[in-house]
């Protein structure tokens, strides 16, 4: 997965910026302002062999890209079994709990997941946990 700058309406590939976490599958892709310095960072949520998941968050410049994800959340992983494929579709970006600000939530569930109710969520900045 590769980010490219639109620089006064010309995308040059030769300065993209790969973003794609090594023998995962990116799978969707959100953009949110989470250390609010005005710059919308880059959210990841990918797959492993469809047996897994896992989200990475980048502070991204266009200069460079830094994953930040150990600042913003408390648990990012789940591996299920073989034979389970356990796995998230999308990562949606509201306020879930309803007590003003923004919570992140897990859809398309798969494998032992699937009647879950997956969610991070914020606590002053900090998105806690997996709530099951």
């Amino acid at each position: 997965m590769i980010v490219i700058k639109n620089d006064n309406g010309i995308f040059d590939y030769s300065k993209g910026i790969n973003i794609q976490e090594k023998e995962l599958t990116p799978h969707d892709i959100d953009f949110f302002d989470f250390d609010n310095d005005g710059i919308k960072d880059i959210l990841v949520l990918n797959t492993n062999a469809y047996n897994g998941y896992s989200i990475n968050l980048y502070k991204f410049t266009f200069a460079d890209f830094s994953e930040i994800t150990e600042n913003f959340f408390t648990e990012t992983t789940y591996f299920g079994t073989q034979e389970q494929h356990t796995w998230l579709k999308w990562l949606h970006i509201f306020d879930r709990d309803n007590d003003g600000d923004l919570d992140i939530v897990g859809d398309g569930l798969f494998g032992d997941i699937v009647d879950s109710n997956i969610f991070w969520r914020n606590d002053n900045g900090k998105f806690n946990g997996f709530v099951r």
